[in-house]
Parts: C-alpha cells; structure tokens; sequence
C-alpha cells in the first residue's frame, strides 16, 4: 500500500487525502512519514489537523502541543493549538451555562 520513499512524500499524500476529507487515510499516510522520522513536527500538525476537522480538540491539541515540543517557534501550530483551546473553551462554556 506505501510505495513512498520519504517521510516528505507520506506527509503530501497526507494532506492529499486530508483535503479530500478521507481522514483515516490522510492519518495512515501521517503516521507513515512519522515511521520514518518519528519527530517530523509537519507529520504530527497534519494529523492535529485532521482531528480538528474531526472536532477532537482534545486529541488535536496534544498533537499541537507535541509539535511545539519539537519546533517551538512554528506558527501553524501555534496557531492551530489556540483555535482548538478556543473551541474547547466555547464549548465548555455552553456546556457550563
């Protein structure tokens, strides 16, 4: 099934299946580029990626969080991590009241 030769190509066919909305297979194709570098901090955003858009904060801000634990500095996952505490937060909010 992976006849991809670099972690690089695995994370393309990631994104590829991700924007299809085919996220089992977009986290097959993650989970690959993390067997061949398992701290691609672009493999690890892509499958937070994925589980935002599955509305599983909580999974996607531990990837996030792990991403900048490797690339602190790296403003997509920056950004991706605070648009999931913020939805988090709504929706313990709404819960809340």
């Amino acid at each position: 099934m992976f006849l991809l030769d670099t972690h690089n190509d695995s994370i393309l066919e990631g994104m590829k299946y991700a924007k299809k909305n085919d996220y089992e297979r977009a986290v097959r194709y993650y989970n690959k580029a993390l067997e061949f570098e398992p701290k691609n901090h672009e493999a690890i955003i892509g499958k937070g990626v994925v589980f935002s858009n599955q509305k599983n904060y909580d999974i996607a801000i531990k990837e996030f969080e792990t991403a900048l634990e490797i690339q602190p500095s790296d403003a997509n996952a920056i950004k991706f991590l605070d648009s999931c505490k913020k939805k988090v937060s709504v929706k313990f909010n709404f819960i809340k009241i």
